[in-house]
C-alpha cells in the first residue's frame, strides 16, 4: 500500500521537475559581433570574424515590432553569413500582439498613446521530430522606463524594478504541451508571454528573445529508473519548498516586529519631544521665579513655597522622562540589531552582483577576441573599446565611399558594415544595462549599510539621552531638597540661583536635542517600513509559488507521468537532433536571438 502511494506521489512531482530542470540547465551567451576591417578577403556573401573555430552556430533573426521577420545573419564559428538562408524558416516563430485599453491596436498607432497596454507574445514550434516538437525554450526580455510605465505585471515571467526602469523576462516552451502528451488542465506549460501595464506617452526599445534547444539535451535523466527510485529526491524538492515558504514567513514576522518597534518608537520620541519642550518651558519660567525671588525679598515665603512645589513636580517629571529613555533605548538597540543583520548580507549581494558582471564581460571577451579585439574589455572601458571598433568600421565604410561615391553605399561590402555597426551599437547597449544594474546594486548596500551605521549612532545617542534624564531625575531630587533647606535659610539662595540656571541650561539643551532626534528619526521609519513591505511580498510570492506547485501536482495522476516519462527519451533525442539552421554543418550549439523593431513616436 505504501508502494503505491509513494509511485502516485512521485508522478504526480515529475512533470514539474522535468520543466524546473530546463530552466535551470537553460544558458544565456552574449552574442559575438564581426570586426570589419580593410584586408577582408572573403567574398560578398560571408565575413571572417575568427580564426579559432568554436563550432558553435548564433542566429539573429531581426523581425519588425509585430515578431514578423525581416531578415536573417548567421554566425558559424566566427563567420557571418548574410545570405544563403533566405528559404530556411526559423524553427520558432513569433507573434506579438498589442492592445490599448482592451481594444487591438498596431504598433505604429500605439507609440505616443498612453492608457492601460497589453502585449503578448506567442511562440509557434515549427519544427518536430517523430512524434514531438523539438523543445525549445524561449527566453524574452525587455526594459520599460519609469518615466512612460507603471503597473508592470508579468504573466509567466517576472519584473524587476530599479526605482528608474522596470526589467521583464518572461519564458515560454512552444510545442512541450503537445509533446508531453499532458492536458493543460492538470499542468500547464506555457507558450506564451503576457506583459500589462499603464503607459503614459507609450514607446519601448527593442524586444529581445533567446531560443535554444541545448537545456534538455544536457538533463542526465535515466528514463529506464524506477518511478519508484525518485521518491526520495522529489519529497526533498517538496520539503524543500515547504522550508523556503517557513523561512520567508520568519523573514517577515521579523520585519513585522522591526517595523511595529519602528512606530512605537517614533510615538515615544513624540512624546518625549513634547516631554523636553514642557521641561524646558518650565525651567525657564522656574528660572524667572528664581530672579524674581532674588529681587523681591519681601514675596521670598510665598516664592520659596512655589519653587519647592515646582521642584517636587520637576523630579516627577524627569523620571517619567528617565522612564521614556529607556523604552527609547530598547527600541534603538532592537532597531541597531535588525539593521546590522541586514547590513551582513550586503558583501554576499556585492559579490553576487559582481560575478555577473565579471561573467558576462569574460563571455564578451571571449568572443570579441574571436573576432579580433585584443584589447580586455571591463565595465570601465568597454565604451572606448566599442567605440574604437566602431570607429574602424566608420573608416572602412568612407574608404568604400570614397572609391565608389554613392554607387559604394548599395555595394554588400558597405552594407556588411554597416550591420555590424549597429550589432556593435547593441552590444554596447546591454552592457550600458548591465553596469547600470551593477551600480544600483552598489548603491542598495551602501545605503543598507549607511542605515546600519546610521542606527548604531542612534542607538548609542539614546543611551547618552538615558543616562542624562537620569541624571536630569537625580538634579531634580537634589533641587527639590534644596528648595527645602532654601525655605529654611536664605543663605543658600546665591547657589540656588547658579543651580537653576545650569539646568535650565541643559534642559533647553536637551530639548534641542530631542529635535534633531526625531527630525532624522522619519527617514530611518520610511526605510523600515519599506523593507517591511519588501519582506510581505516575498513571503506572499513564495506561498503563492508553493500553492501553485502543490495545486499543479495534485491534478496529475499515474496515467499522465508515465506517459510523460515515455516522451521523455524522445523529446532528448529531438533536442540532440536539431544540429544547425537550415541543415548546412553540424554544430555543439545552435542558438537563436531575435531583436524586434523599436516603437516610439515620430
Amino acid at each position: 500500500m505504501k508502494k503505491n502511494k509513494d509511485n502516485k506521489k512521485s508522478l504526480k512531482i515529475f512533470t514539474l521537475v522535468l520543466i524546473a530542470a530546463l530552466v535551470t540547465c537553460f544558458s544565456i551567451y552574449i552574442p559575438s559581433f564581426a570586426d570589419q576591417t580593410s584586408k577582408s578577403e572573403k567574398d560578398n556573401n560571408t565575413k571572417t570574424t575568427s580564426s579559432t573555430p568554436t563550432n558553435d552556430e548564433t542566429v539573429y533573426v531581426m523581425t519588425k515590432a509585430t515578431g514578423a521577420q525581416k531578415q536573417v545573419i548567421v554566425s558559424e564559428d566566427g563567420t557571418l553569413h548574410y545570405d544563403g538562408y533566405e528559404d530556411c524558416k526559423v524553427p520558432v516563430t513569433m507573434d506579438i500582439s498589442y492592445e490599448l485599453d482592451g481594444e487591438s491596436i498596431s504598433p505604429a498607432e500605439l507609440a505616443g498613446k498612453s492608457g492601460q497596454v497589453t502585449m503578448k507574445i506567442s511562440y509557434t514550434n515549427n519544427i518536430k521530430y517523430k512524434n514531438v516538437y523539438v523543445p525549445f525554450m524561449a527566453v524574452t526580455g525587455v526594459v520599460l522606463d519609469n518615466d512612460y510605465f507603471s503597473n508592470v505585471q508579468v504573466e509567466n515571467g517576472r519584473s524587476m524594478d530599479d526605482g528608474n526602469r522596470n526589467v521583464v523576462l518572461g519564458y515560454a516552451f512552444p510545442g512541450l504541451q503537445k509533446s508531453l502528451g499532458v492536458s493543460s488542465s492538470k499542468v500547464n506549460v506555457p507558450d506564451e508571454v503576457t506583459i500589462t501595464a499603464d503607459t503614459e506617452n507609450f514607446q519601448i526599445e527593442s524586444i529581445y528573445t533567446i531560443l535554444s534547444s541545448d537545456a534538455l539535451s544536457e538533463l542526465n535523466i535515466d528514463t529506464n529508473t524506477d518511478i519508484n527510485g525518485l521518491t526520495s529526491k522529489l519529497n526533498k524538492l517538496e520539503n524543500s519548498a515547504s522550508d523556503l515558504l517557513s523561512g520567508t514567513k520568519q523573514l517577515y514576522a521579523g520585519t513585522q516586529k522591526l517595523n511595529a518597534g519602528a512606530s512605537k518608537l517614533t510615538t515615544g520620541t513624540d512624546k518625549l519631544v513634547a516631554g523636553g519642550k514642557s521641561l524646558a518651558t518650565g525651567m525657564d519660567t522656574m528660572k524667572k521665579g528664581v530672579s524674581s525671588l532674588s529681587s523681591s525679598s519681601e514675596s521670598m515665603a510665598d516664592g520659596m513655597t512655589q519653587l519647592a512645589n515646582g521642584a517636587t513636580s520637576l523630579k516627577t517629571g524627569a523620571d517619567s522622562l528617565n522612564t521614556g529613555a529607556q523604552k527609547l533605548q530598547a527600541g534603538t538597540n532592537q532597531l541597531s540589531t535588525g539593521l546590522s543583520t541586514l547590513s551582513s548580507s550586503s558583501e554576499s549581494i556585492r559579490n553576487g552582483a559582481k560575478a555577473i558582471v565579471d561573467a558576462t564581460l569574460a563571455t564578451a571577451n571571449t568572443q570579441l577576441k574571436a573576432a579580433g579585439v585584443t584589447t580586455t574589455v571591463t565595465a570601465d572601458n568597454y565604451a572606448t573599446v566599442l567605440g574604437a571598433v566602431t570607429t574602424k568600421i566608420d573608416a572602412g565604410m568612407k574608404q568604400i565611399t570614397d572609391a565608389y561615391g554613392a554607387a559604394g553605399e548599395a555595394s554588400d561590402q558597405y552594407k556588411q558594415l554597416a550591420t555590424e555597426k549597429a550589432t556593435i551599437a547593441a552590444l554596447k547597449t546591454q552592457l550600458d544595462s548591465l553596469v547600470t544594474y551593477y551600480n544600483g546594486v552598489l548603491a542598495y548596500t551602501a545605503g543598507v549599510d549607511s542605515a546600519a551605521t546610521g542606527a548604531k549612532t542612534v542607538n548609542t545617542g539614546a543611551a547618552s539621552l538615558t543616562a542624562g534624564t537620569k541624571s536630569l531625575s537625580d538634579g531634580a531630587a537634589k533641587l527639590a531638597d534644596g528648595s527645602k533647606q532654601l525655605s529654611a535659610g536664605l543663605g543658600s539662595l546665591g547657589k540656588l540661583i547658579s543651580g537653576v540656571d545650569q539646568l535650565d541650561t541643559g534642559a533647553n539643551q536637551l530639548y534641542g536635542g530631542l529635535k534633531t532626534l526625531r527630525a532624522n528619526e522619519d527617514s530611518l521609519v520610511s526605510g523600515i517600513s519599506q523593507l517591511n513591505d519588501g519582506a510581505k511580498e516575498l513571503n506572499d510570492g513564495v506561498s503563492d509559488a508553493v500553492k501553485t506547485m502543490k495545486s499543479e501536482m495534485s491534478k496529475l495522476d499515474t496515467k499522465d507521468l508515465e506517459t510523460v516519462m515515455d516522451r521523455v527519451q524522445e523529446l532528448k533525442d529531438a533536442s540532440e537532433s536539431y544540429q544547425s539552421f537550415g541543415g548546412k554543418g553540424s554544430y555543439d550549439s545552435v542558438k537563436f536571438i531575435y531583436k524586434t523593431d523599436d516603437i516610439s513616436p515620430k
